[in-house]
């Protein structure tokens, strides 16, 4: 539950204190004051400095003019009530690392813990991305540190088993949670999502659809001894459904914000050492040129694994999955058909394809690839 105070008859910052109260009441998750007019709360005559606006100060970028020092969160944090919670997205509004002591210095700013409001997995702001990715980035301990973790993952509601079973993960099993090692046991419980037929859906016949097919169970205990049950399926599955490799596969080359998975990674490193050494081809190196060669078929084999990624996914019983996933995967494989075309260009007689060139840095070089930023 969202709520915003209204400003609108507030003429001094001592009006929060009665609004407040009204907000306890209804024991509200948040307090998210928002900019209407000339007022924000009464916090415009706290500030005494006159404005249109008040721009919202709910990440470290955003603070002014440091998270320290900011006016309108001290003015904030003493005047709402210690039981109405604030919500905060980090150091930047889409955060790649929250850090222990990064939560302690807005709790003490705020003079409470914050609610964390983690756009991890948010992809509003761009439409064409997608992250499959594992809980990441966040140290356990937080946890005591903060009111709660909202997570805002993304706009395809299909498309967030694997944040939010993670963010499960994350929490339940405390210091022994590694981001990688969660990505198996979350891929082999989406599987069976992709195969659910979506007119049945009671719970019933998904138990039914698992029980189908042989499972080894696996049990993992968290710090308090609770155990949780994930299923590791042996199952001779039609050539064309959604396979465990499939599923791992997709989650990695839609990993998240800041970083590729390690095959996509793999992948463009790939076709980068083949567009920097083209030139080989027209050498008379043998050796060079059949690795560039080697290398080549490679970089086909992949775009072949994507392929059949492809249809696998277009041939899933769940086709609200299928609808929310298609056209990623969908402009994945034609970028990648395209580069695989790209290199097939370097043998056609007459290819000019020059060395690389130091002063430029390559767009596919990861040491400096451009992530986003908030």
């Amino acid at each position: 539950m969202l709520m915003s105070l209204s400003p609108t008859s507030c003429t001094n910052a001592s009006v929060i204190q009665p609004a407040s109260s009204a907000l306890q009441v209804s024991q509200t998750l948040c307090c998210y004051c928002t900019a209407v007019g000339d007022d924000l709360v009464g916090v415009q005559m706290t500030l005494r400095r006159p404005r249109t606006s008040v721009s919202l100060e709910y990440c470290t970028t955003r603070a002014v003019p440091s998270l320290s020092q900011s006016e309108y969160l001290a003015t904030v944090g003493k005047g709402l009530l210690p039981g109405i919670d604030i919500l905060w997205t980090g150091p930047k509004v889409i955060s790649n690392e929250i850090s222990v002591e990064h939560v302690e210095e807005v709790g003490q700013v705020l003079r409470r813990p914050p609610l964390l409001w983690d756009n991890l997995h948010a992809n509003d702001y761009d439409r064409r991305r997608l992250f499959l990715g594992p809980y990441h980035g966040r140290p356990t301990d937080i946890a005591s540190k903060v009111r709660g973790v909202l997570s805002n993952p993304n706009c395809e509601f299909e498309a967030n088993f694997v944040p939010l079973f993670t963010l499960s993960q994350w929490r339940l099993l405390a210091d022994a949670y590694d981001p990688m090692e969660a990505i198996p046991p979350a891929a082999r419980e989406w599987m069976f999502e992709f195969r659910r037929n979506e007119r049945s859906d009671s719970v019933e016949d998904l138990v039914e659809s698992k029980a189908e097919s042989p499972v080894d169970v696996m049990e993992v205990t968290g710090p308090d001894g609770r155990g949780v049950q994930t299923g590791e399926a042996r199952m001779d599955l039609d050539k064309d459904e959604m396979k465990l490799d499939d599923v791992e596969l997709l989650i990695d080359l839609f990993h998240l914000p800041y970083g590729h998975g390690p095959k996509a990674t793999a992948m463009l490193r790939q076709f980068d050492w083949l567009r920097s050494n083209a030139f080989c081809l027209q050498t008379k190196n043998e050796q060079r040129s059949n690795e560039w060669l080697q290398k080549a078929e490679d970089f086909r084999s992949m775009e072949s694994i994507v392929s059949n990624l492809f249809r696998h996914l277009c041939s899933s019983a769940n086709r609200s999955l299928v609808y929310d996933l298609y056209a990623h995967v969908s402009d994945l494989r034609s970028t990648i058909v395209l580069l695989r075309a790209s290199c097939r260009s370097c043998l056609l007689p007459g290819h000019h394809s020059p060395g690389p060139s130091p002063s430029r840095c390559s767009p596919f070089d990861l040491t400096c690839s451009q992530t986003t930023t908030f």
